[in-house]
């Protein structure tokens, strides 16, 4: 890529050229879309596409959203974004309730609202006090918000409004829950950390799993007792809870996109590139 990094970095390539490859390559390489680039988490996919946009206005979305850098080394990156190549891989340090509120603001129609530990509020006369209300404005337009969840509906074994799904990291998602969800898992280099977003129309729920102490940690397999930190623990955790959250609430769609958004001018898909068969939807087992 054009993203300049330390040369001694293992995404390093032709000196200090950011480079990164793709976790599972068998299954993650060839051409993408960005229902196959999202729902098999191709790296190599995001990062010509953050070119393509420019990397400012990468962070500026995730602004929009809610996204806060409140790390110094984050805040100083996201001060001349244009050279964060590694932001769209999720680099930046940030907490479950910033991202659950931007999943919900796409699954809200671009409607962000300030989250907020109360539902209301009350005087000793019991009147109602305007403190609690919701503080809310439009972040994105709808039509972008429902760009974003129809291929957020990819990675969690839900199928967009197009069908256009292929390839999931957290297939099973979907079903667990039992009713119309957009999401992403999220991994960090050696599973230092691992995270799963997932949304309804109603609710979003984050989940994180790290070392606070040790933010590199090498060791997070052991320290989780051997387990996987995504399959067994934090994807878990996350979908019970949506599933359990949303019993005895309807199944609300999502939306679909303007086809013109999903696919052009012209509102049509492209013929897909000519070459190898495409490889198989769900990720192969890793061997024991």
């Amino acid at each position: 890529s054009k993203y300049i990094i330390d040369p001694g970095s293992p995404a390093a390539c032709s000196g200090d050229h950011y480079c990164p490859v793709n976790a599972n390559p068998p299954w993650m390489n060839g051409p993408r879309n960005m229902w196959t680039g999202l729902g098999r988490s191709v790296n190599t996919y995001w990062v010509p596409m953050e070119e393509l946009v420019g990397a400012q206005n990468a962070v500026n979305a995730a602004k929009q959203l809610g996204i806060q850098f409140r790390a110094p080394s984050d805040a100083a990156l996201a001060s001349r974004a244009n050279g964060w190549g590694a932001f769209t891989l999720g680099v930046s340090a940030t907490t479950p309730l910033d991202m659950a509120n931007a999943y919900a603001t796409l699954a809200a129609d671009g409607r962000y609202c300030e989250p907020l530990p109360v539902v209301e509020i009350r005087d000793f006369g019991g009147q109602s006090l305007d403190v609690a209300n919701p503080r809310c404005h439009q972040a994105v337009s709808p039509n972008v918000a429902h760009a974003a969840i129809d291929v957020m509906r990819c990675p969690v074994g839900d199928q967009s409004a197009f069908g256009a799904c292929d390839g999931a990291t957290a297939a099973n998602v979907r079903d667990v829950v039992g009713k119309p969800v957009a999401g992403k898992t999220g991994t960090t280099d050696a599973n230092q950390t691992a995270a799963l977003i997932v949304t309804t129309r109603q609710l979003a729920v984050a989940g994180l799993v790290a070392d606070p102490d040790w933010a590199f940690t090498s060791q997070l397999v052991r320290d989780l007792g051997g387990r996987d930190p995504h399959a067994q623990v934090v994807n878990m955790a996350v979908y019970r809870t949506l599933h359990d959250a949303m019993v005895g609430k309807p199944g609300l769609g999502f939306p679909a996109p303007p086809a013109t958004m999903a696919f052009g001018p012209k509102g049509k898909p492209q013929p897909a590139p000519s070459g190898a068969a495409p490889p198989p939807a769900k990720p192969p087992k890793k061997k024991k």
